[in-house]
């Protein structure tokens, strides 16, 4: 008989009962994301809550398999699977189809093909190789968001449910004893996810394969199984001064990281993730044990929140891509309070309604779990693919020039009978954001405006000539270089009053053009006289009808975290934006002064010219990245540039 057959079958501890202070911790940790999510000053870190629920799980499910272990010599994968899959798979099919319906008549049909993959690796439990495969860094979400993208940590966690016993059954019948079975081998595997990131970011690996890796995120789920394993050697369940200390002490870092911590920071990268999950380890030492810490945890709404957390941290995501400023017209706390509470009375009613009756047993008994799964999960691969049947590829230059593409967009004729001002947003990201912030000033003040936002992401107005490669960052489509073509249909259609332009950053990289001997940089007399020409054909393409020109200048940019790779070809450089606002863009209104006008969202955004993460006279985040503004922000520079807009369409159409 093997060795582990011969020990003794011990009972399982008490300490691997319910601990209503982990729901609290739960709680704890899904507020955070929460905060993060909703770009709540402060919580720049509240994205560490997933990495607190990493070794949690780790925790517990070590827990579980050592007290089987114990009581049994065996671990019944079947059974073990089988919960796991009951008590995640109920809400995972319903955000997933609540992501589905959204979609469908809200998501730019540009969009789909990548909704299509996203939610069809969520369902699969591969969310973080896709996003790392397609290199979506995380701290990129607002920019350009997927409704599914916070699967990525379901799915690590799923990876983890399934490989993570047999590696446990496997050691434990190799060598029974705890120590030398499972302890040290953790210990080594810890040591090894932890180096491979190490290495990883030493080498100059991209953001999203760190962030996203099960490999560089294993580290934190096993310290949390080291400690479940310590734990069991036979630690008292008693508290001590220590206990008290270290889990208060714990609980005060874990807070504070939330508000220090900023998403992008490359301490993180360095062995950061570990040493969070370390400190969340040094919490739950205490939480497990009568301690003050744990009766703090322990408060009825932090229960209630804790129990139901999986289903907020599910749904939160669409609901507040969905809860939009310009969608609910509310100001930035309002705003987040109808987001929290949609998303909590969602949770609460998928808990009582399906996860419960699925968890206990009361609704899918065990002959009709895996068929119901089977079924729903058929259901939900159909669905996805009639959803985004009509999708166009965004690579697709022809789509993208078809008339039929512009043909269900707005006419000037669609707004005549009201009156509305016609505004069009057009040049990069940065006017994308500025267009939804006119938007909804516009709803929200009453002024009638109509906006067509056709900011396209990370496209220049210069055309050709060789530039820098960017790792990471799809730069300098062909289909930018187009823009006269595309504009000039866009301009006929929607024979704009206004038109709002923003373009800078992806201007002021060096260039090789076929007229110059060598690359030349902006300041060179070459480089900005031919700039100037390339704004001044713009400008005229977009003034053919006679519109007014409102011409953003740059922005400041801030820390530059996650676009370390704009920064090393200087798109990002403050003393070429600077020369760009100061030297370039007058002499685009001086040649044409009867049509440009400037606005300076440089001064608007960067009070004394430095970068403000927050707006400057009321609550919410200004900025989401070091360039990009968020929707409150958006909305907050729109009460200066409204009024602007309105007087320049007046004069237009005095009438």
């Amino acid at each position: 008989m093997a060795r582990g057959r011969e020990s003794p079958r011990l009972p399982v501890r008490a300490d691997a009962t319910y601990h209503p202070a982990l729901d609290g911790l739960r709680a704890l940790a899904v507020t955070a994301v929460l905060l993060f999510h909703a770009e709540i000053p402060g919580a720049g870190g509240g994205f560490l809550g997933v990495s607190t629920f990493f070794t949690l799980s780790g925790f517990l499910i070590t827990r579980l398999l050592v007290a089987e272990l114990r009581q049994s010599g065996r671990v019944d994968l079947g059974r073990f699977w089988t919960r796991r899959f009951r008590r995640l798979m109920p809400a995972s099919l319903l955000g997933l189809t609540a992501v589905l319906a959204l979609a469908h008549g809200t998501i730019d049909p540009t969009e789909f093909g990548r909704l299509r993959g996203d939610v069809l690796a969520a369902l699969a439990y591969v969310s973080n190789w896709r996003f790392m495969h397609t290199e979506q860094s995380y701290f990129a979400l607002f920019d350009d968001p997927s409704p599914v993208q916070h699967f990525w940590s379901l799915s690590i966690e799923e990876q983890f449910y399934f490989l993570y016993p047999l590696a446990v059954l496997g050691l434990w019948r190799r060598r029974p004893e705890l120590v030398r079975g499972l302890l040290l081998p953790i210990v080594a595997a810890t040591a090894v996810a932890t180096t491979t990131g190490l290495v990883l970011a030493a080498l100059g690996a991209p953001q999203a394969r760190l962030y996203y890796g099960t490999d560089t995120r294993a580290a934190e789920l096993l310290v949390g199984a080291l400690l479940a394993l310590w734990m069991a050697r036979g630690t008292s369940a008693s508290p001590t001064a220590f206990a008290e200390a270290t889990g208060a002490l714990a609980l005060v870092a874990s807070v504070a990281a939330v508000a220090v911590v900023r998403d992008g920071d490359r301490v993180l990268d360095h062995g950061g993730f570990t040493v969070h999950a370390l400190v969340t380890a040094a919490l739950l030492q205490a939480l497990v044990r009568p301690t003050r810490v744990a009766a703090l945890l322990s408060i009825a709404p932090l229960r209630w929140l804790g129990r139901i957390s999986y289903g907020v941290y599910v749904y939160h995501w669409p609901v507040f891509l969905w809860l939009t400023p310009q969608r609910t017209q509310l100001g930035f706390w309002a705003l987040f309070g109808l987001r929290v509470a949609v998303t909590l009375a969602a949770a609460n009613a998928s808990f009582a309604l399906i996860e419960w009756p699925v968890r206990s047993g009361r609704m899918l008994r065990a002959r009709r779990l895996w068929a119901a799964a089977a079924a729903s999960a058929m259901c939900l691969v159909a669905g996805t693919y009639w959803v985004t049947r009509s999708g166009i590829a965004i690579t697709d230059l022809e789509a993208l020039l078809d008339d039929t593409m512009l043909a269900s967009q707005p006419t000037s004729e669609s707004f005549t009978n009201d009156g509305s001002l016609r505004v069009l947003a057009i040049g990069d990201s940065v006017a994308a954001d500025i267009g939804e912030g006119l938007a909804g000033w516009g709803q929200a003040t009453g002024t009638p405006l109509r906006v067509w936002n056709f900011g396209r992401i990370a496209c220049a107005i210069g055309r050709g000539g060789r530039r820098p490669t960017v790792e990471r960052f799809p730069l300098y489509h062909e289909h930018c270089a187009t823009w006269a073509t595309l504009w000039a249909k866009v301009v006929e259609r929607f024979d704009p009053d206004v038109v709002v332009v923003h373009t800078g950053p992806f201007e002021l990289v060096d260039r090789q053009r076929p007229e110059w001997d060598h690359p030349l940089a902006p300041g060179a007399p070459e480089f900005d006289d031919w700039l100037v020409s390339e704004l001044i054909a713009a400008a005229d393409v977009l003034g053919a009808r006679g519109a007014r020109l409102v011409w953003l200048t740059t922005p400041c940019t801030g820390p530059i975290r996650s676009y370390d790779p704009l920064a090393a070809i200087g798109s990002l450089d403050p003393q070429r934006i600077r020369r760009f606002n100061d030297a370039i863009l007058p002499r685009l209104v001086a040649a044409r002064p009867e049509r440009v006008r400037l606005f300076d969202l440089y001064a608007a955004s960067c009070p004394g010219g430095q970068f403000s993460e927050t707006i400057p006279d009321r609550p919410g985040r200004l900025r989401r990245d070091c360039l990009h503004y968020t929707p409150a922000g958006s909305g907050w520079i729109a009460r200066t540039l409204g009024p602007i807009v309105v007087e320049e369409a007046e004069r237009r159409r005095p009438s």
